[in-house]
């Protein structure tokens, strides 16, 4: 059984490749969750947390 123990740090302005490694913990089965770091403030950035959201992945306002 693996261990949920990782929380990234994620930036959804500007570019997706946070985004991407998001995907790749998650589907490793090791990611416990994510803090927005700056919090999104566009639109198409509220797109890109509802996308993690989607993945069943936890949004923490801060480091737990």
């Amino acid at each position: 059984m693996t261990v949920k123990d990782i929380i990234c740090v994620c930036e959804v302005a500007q570019d997706i490749d946070d985004l991407i490694g998001v995907d790749f913990l998650n589907r490793s089965g090791r990611l416990k969750g994510v803090v927005l770091d700056p919090p999104p403030k566009t639109k198409e950035e509220r797109q890109r947390v509802q996308l993690i959201k989607d993945m069943g992945i936890e949004i923490f306002k801060s480091i737990p």
